[in-house]
């Protein structure tokens, strides 16, 4: 039996497993980035967690990046408890929908959500407890780093 879940496995909506993989860098450098069957189940979670994303936020979620290994996430200079390598993290933007709108709509939900991070180019989602939930910045191309903060930090919600 193969360590690794099949390209064509479904995850929810039409993300299949090479979607939740794919890396042009990880490609381009030719780094295993398949997926561990050991964490199918985490990324059936996070699945579940951007399609009710997708209906909070009003729009589609266009997958730009999930999970990582180890080693693609050395390579990008992830960071080393990232929540992509575990299957639980994605990075993508919800068509027509600004990213800081998004991040406010998803950081008022109830929906179990531990990170939020607007990058330059998409946003970071991560599935876990909201009773971890952290501070993250806004980074603005070519401009300075704009603090938002969605959760407070004593976790009492205004």
């Amino acid at each position: 039996m193969s360590k690794f879940c099949a390209h064509d496995c479904p995850l929810w909506g039409s993300i299949r497993v090479f979607d939740f993989c794919y890396s042009a860098t990880a490609r381009a450098r030719r780094l295993d980035n398949r997926l561990p069957v050991a964490l199918l189940s985490n990324s059936l979670k996070v699945g579940h967690l951007v399609t009710q994303c997708e209906k909070l936020v009003g729009a589609p979620f266009n997958l730009l990046q999930g999970y990582r290994s180890a080693e693609l996430n050395r390579a990008i200079g992830g960071g080393v408890k990232s929540y992509h390598m575990q299957g639980l993290a994605v990075d993508g933007l919800f068509v027509g929908v600004g990213m800081l709108e998004a991040g406010r709509i998803l950081a008022a939900s109830d929906l179990p959500i531990v990170e939020i991070e607007l990058k330059q180019t998409m946003l970071h989602i991560a599935y876990g407890p909201r009773e971890a939930r952290k501070l993250f910045r806004q980074y603005v191309s070519r401009g300075p780093v704009v603090p938002v903060e969605f959760f407070p930090v004593d976790g009492v919600r205004g």
